[in-house]
């Protein structure tokens, strides 16, 4: 099955920090509904730092509904810097479940 996995870079600062979680908790619990996997990640080192991952199934419709939600959650509003790439992915099996 072919796979879209988005990864952003964001760096926020510390008075924004809690709005900046909220909005993605948000774009995350949409995400899920739409059956895509979303997880944040933030650095050890220098907090306000996070890595967002979310990967999807690579289909038109549900490209489009994580956009919404992308949207809907306005993440850019939180941040100081947002930048990140969306590229296609198959899914290599390892073990036979």
């Amino acid at each position: 099955m072919l796979k879209r996995v988005k990864i952003v870079r964001a760096t926020v600062r510390p008075d924004l920090r809690e709005e900046y979680l909220g909005r993605w908790r948000r774009f995350a619990e949409a995400a899920a509904e739409v059956g895509a996997r979303a997880s944040l990640y933030e650095d050890f080192v220098l907090p306000g730092r996070f890595v967002e991952w979310v990967e999807y199934e690579a289909s038109g419709a549900t490209k489009g509904r994580i956009g919404e939600a992308l949207q809907g959650a306005d993440l850019r509003r939180a941040c100081v810097r947002r930048e990140g790439e969306d590229v296609n992915y198959r899914e290599v099996v390892l073990f036979e479940q």
